[in-house]
């Protein structure tokens, strides 16, 4: 029997051994290995709170953390088996190099065993690592557009006007400026809206940066829109100047009319505005008289001055010195009227009378004893007197002139009044 087993045996290995050749040849062609690429592969960040919890945060340069392509070679019936989701890449912080790059590594979660080698078209994750930064930013309401034409932007309010900023140091320092932006294109009424809080540089570029966190993304902003309208502007004044002065009534201000703006329920109702006389006082005043005058104080609640225009109106009222023009009379210029019935009067008067009358050379130059008037009214002087009880009386009477109202007569004139009975 062991004579049998070991008869012939160099050819007993040899035929076993060709046989395992035989097998691997025919399992290779049937099986080959090949080589298949996976695109766009993730790589996971490991233990990235050895970074944060130092006080640190971290940027993933150029996109770092995504592989280009993974290169698997394995047999083709493991290959058919793979997909994208079943590579795995991760990247260790704790392996953080100093160059601040983080070596990947890759494997599947299916034939681990099977895969003759996997392979990235990068091996490392590089970090752009800062010291963290917090940093608040006042809101600023950045206004866009034009409301219609007769209407104006008035006052806006946010409803929270600070945002928080934390982030990599050097994002958070390049932060020049937080704004809301609020578009009042064709509003005739208020605007309540809610507008995204942006952030910008220096030179106004937004600054998008997705590792930067702010405690608010949006807030509320409130506008008012206001009504503008033209209206004129009114001026009296009160008081009389000095002694041997008159004002002319000439008031001259810097501006007649002035734009306003407020609420239209409010501006719709006011048609000027009025300077009270009591706001423009001449009393003992000798030479023109000037004042400024606030018009906002006389303005409803709410309305003010539109525009770049100034809310001070300049008011003078001109003064000028009073003079003295003498007028001669004489008996045929005075005319005599109401005479009654059945009565007859006649007028007597001192030869070289003269009319004395004050007030400005303006009003003055223009008297002449026509346009005086000079007037005896003669039921005036009778009053009561039974008319068929007179037959020869004598009044004394003052005569009366048609005047400017700036004019006065110095001194009346007194004339005798001459009233007889008709025969």
């Amino acid at each position: 029997m062991k004579n049998k087993l070991t008869h012939n045996l160099g050819w007993k290995f040899i035929s076993l051994f060709a046989s395992i050749i035989l097998w691997l040849i025919v399992t290779t062609v049937s099986n080959p290995a090949v080589t298949q690429s996976y695109y766009n592969i993730p790589v996971k960040l490991l233990n990235t709170e050895t970074i944060t919890d130092s006080g640190r945060v971290y940027e993933i340069i150029d996109e770092s953390n995504i592989i280009p392509k993974v290169t698997i070679k394995a047999p083709r019936s493991i290959i058919s088996e793979l997909k994208s989701e079943n590579i795995i890449a991760v990247a260790d912080v704790k392996d953080l190099s100093s160059l601040d790059t983080i070596s990947i590594d890759l494997s599947t979660t299916i034939y681990t065993d099977k895969i003759n080698s996997i392979k990235g078209s990068i091996d490392t994750v590089k970090l752009d690592i800062q010291n963290k930064k917090t940093k608040t930013f006042a809101i600023t309401p950045q206004i866009e557009g034009e409301p219609p034409q007769g209407y104006e932007v008035g006052d806006f309010k946010l409803e929270q006007n600070l945002v928080r900023i934390t982030g990599a140091e050097s994002v958070v320092n390049s932060i020049s400026s937080a704004v809301v932006a609020v578009d009042v294109s064709g509003f005739e009424t208020d605007i309540s809206t809610i507008g995204e809080v942006k952030l910008f540089d220096s030179e106004n570029n937004v600054i998008s940066d997705d590792s930067l966190t702010q405690n608010i993304k949006s807030v509320q902003v409130d506008v008012s829109i206001l009504e503008k309208k033209e209206i004129p502007i009114i001026v009296q004044y009160s008081g009389e100047a000095a002694s041997g002065y008159s004002a002319t009534g000439v008031v001259e201000t810097d501006k007649d009319s002035v734009v306003i703006k407020g609420k239209s329920s409010v501006v719709k109702d006011i048609s000027a505005i009025e300077i009270p006389k009591e706001a423009v006082t001449i009393t003992d005043q000798k030479e023109d008289f000037k004042v400024l005058i606030n018009l906002n104080q006389y303005l409803p609640n709410g309305v003010t001055v539109a525009g770049s225009q100034t809310n001070t109106l300049e008011v003078t009222v001109h003064i000028e010195p009073v003079i003295t023009k003498h007028i001669g009379l004489e008996i045929d210029d005075i005319a005599i009227t109401n005479v009654p019935e059945g009565l007859k009067a006649t007028v007597g008067m001192n030869e070289g009378t003269v009319l004395d009358l004050i007030g400005l050379a303006t009003d003055l130059d223009v008297i002449s004893k026509t346009s005086l008037k000079p007037l005896v009214d003669v039921t005036e002087c009778i009053g009561d007197a039974d008319i068929a009880s007179i037959k020869n009386e004598f009044y004394n009477v003052k005569i009366s002139f048609t005047l400017p109202d700036r004019v006065k007569v110095v001194d009346p004139i007194v004339v005798t009044l001459h009233v007889v009975k008709e025969e």
